[in-house]
């Protein structure tokens, strides 16, 4: 039985479970008959197979019970471990919407001081074609009106052809 055994390590895992006397009957019938087909038919219905399928981060509930139970404090590590991924995306998001947040401010910020800036710019060289006008220099009153609307006008092309660009053709 021992040569057996070492021949064979996979069958020492478990004892074979006790036959009821009515299916060790059958058996012993169906041995002394000699009838293979019978014989297979016989182990085809009492083969008894069961599987499971587990998925996810963690091993299943039993797996992770027998893994407690062999070292003590593992399932806590092994929970512990499979939580520091999501942790660590939960803070690199928050990283991230700070960020956007940042650029959005700063972003605001940019375009309000242009606005302002233009808005100097476009008074100031009114002002001084107004003031030119009156004193009786029109070239140069035209020159400091020109400046404005060539502004204006470049920045309503250019704004219109990024526009056009950003905004996907529906073709």
């Amino acid at each position: 039985m021992d040569e057996d055994r070492e021949a064979h390590p996979e069958s020492d895992s478990a004892p074979p479970a006790a036959l009821p006397e009515s299916v060790k009957a059958s058996l012993l019938d169906l041995l002394e008959s000699k009838d293979p087909e019978a014989l297979l038919r016989f182990v085809g219905t009492a083969i008894q197979y069961s599987e499971s399928n587990h998925t996810g981060p963690l091993p299943a509930p039993d797996q992770l019970i027998a893994y407690e139970t062999a070292f003590p404090g593992l399932a806590e590590r092994i929970v512990r471990m499979a939580e520091a991924p999501h942790d660590e995306v939960a803070k690199q998001q928050e990283h991230d919407r700070q960020i956007e947040q940042t650029l959005a401010s700063h972003t605001t910020r940019y375009r309000t001081t242009g606005l302002y800036m233009g808005f100097v710019f476009a008074s100031l060289c009114v002002t001084s074609a107004i003031y030119f006008g009156a004193h009786g220099n029109l070239a140069a009153s035209g020159l400091f009106l020109a400046a404005p609307l060539l502004g204006v006008v470049s920045t309503l092309i250019t704004g219109r052809a990024t526009a056009d660009k950003q905004t996907p053709k529906d073709n």
